[in-house]
């Protein structure tokens, strides 16, 4: 696909971004940016609107200018409200994926000296990907950089990866 009208299509993907219901907060990034949910023109088209908009039984509008101070005290509060559940509910989330990836995660460690191959996800400009191996080696270990770094060498240049880039080499004997 042609992807230099990247431009013209931003406002539409943000848009969805921004009205889409969020897994861990429960909420609209619009809805905790505005106090409110977004008027779509389809919500407009049907008449779907956030009941705080129309006003109450008296006909008094938050819009109006004797509601105003009342619209912002009560979008204040909602917007505390909401800020309170985010933030227990991001505790909870970060417990949920902290203990999903211990449950996951495999320490590894490499000698110093030891041969590993390297996975080079991206081609050269103008090889077929399809073609070509992923995995790019031997090198050889020359130092632990980090827990999750290492430097490693081949033909006398040396890089930095990262240890889930790296995978032990074993030979075809």
């Amino acid at each position: 696909p042609d992807q230099k009208d990247w431009d013209e299509l931003i406002d539409d993907c943000l848009l969805t971004l921004r009205v889409t219901l969020n897994r861990t907060i429960q909420e609209t990034p619009f809805f905790l940016l505005n106090g409110r949910d977004a008027v779509l023109p389809g919500d407009a088209m049907f008449k779907v609107y956030d009941q705080d908009l129309r006003g109450d039984e008296d006909g008094d509008d938050y819009f109006g200018f004797d509601c105003r101070i009342n619209y912002k005290v009560d979008l204040l509060n909602r917007l505390r409200t909401h800020y309170e559940i985010i933030e227990a509910r991001r505790e909870i989330e970060i417990n949920y994926y902290t203990d999903r990836y211990n449950r996951s995660h495999k320490y590894v460690e490499f000698a110093i000296g030891s041969q590993v191959m390297v996975y080079w996800p991206v081609p050269k400009k103008g090889y077929s990907q399809k073609l070509l191996p992923k995995w790019k080696g031997p090198y050889k270990v020359v130092s632990k950089v980090s827990s999750v770094t290492y430097r490693i060498e081949k033909d006398n240049k040396t890089i930095v990866v990262h240890v889930k880039r790296i995978k032990p080499f074993v030979t075809s004997d």
